[in-house]
Parts: structure tokens; sequence; C-alpha cells
């Protein structure tokens, strides 16, 4: 899995041009043969949304995965940088 850290546009640019800049970094993601999943999770202000096309058990195992590798990277991130 790839952490992808960035800034995708201004903070007055859209959600839909911040992901599109997002979606640049995605090898064949216009590609419409291409078979990719997605999990996009967005902080409304207020709330939490959480869009995707996984199945409920993928998308637990999913969840899972994202949520092991970024604290992996951030211990790793605090180890480097003592």
């Amino acid at each position: 899995m790839t952490i992808i850290y960035g800034d995708f546009g201004k903070k007055e640019n859209s959600l839909t041009k911040k992901i599109n800049n997002a979606l640049k970094e995605v090898p064949n993601s216009t590609d419409e043969e291409t078979d990719q999943k997605f999990l996009l999770i967005v902080d409304t202000g207020t709330d939490f949304k959480i869009l995707s096309d996984v199945d409920l058990p993928d998308f637990n195992v999913m969840l899972d995965i994202v949520k092991f590798t970024v604290l992996q990277k951030a211990y790793v991130f605090l180890e480097e940088n003592k």
C-alpha cells in the first residue's frame, strides 16, 4: 500500500478539484478496463462521509490494512526523526 501525501489544491478549491488532482497520482485511474476499488473518507467539518464500492467484508479488511499501514509508517517516521 502506498500513502500519497500532498497538497491537492488550495483550500478554496472544491472537493471535486482536489480529488481529480489526487487521482492523477493513481496509475490507470482513467482506464475503464482497470478493476480498482476505492475508499474515500471526507471530513465535512461536522462528520465523516465514507464512500466506497467495496463489499462489506472486503471493506473491513481494507480499513484494517489502511489503519495498520498508517500506524506503522507513523511509527517509522517518528523513529527516524527523533
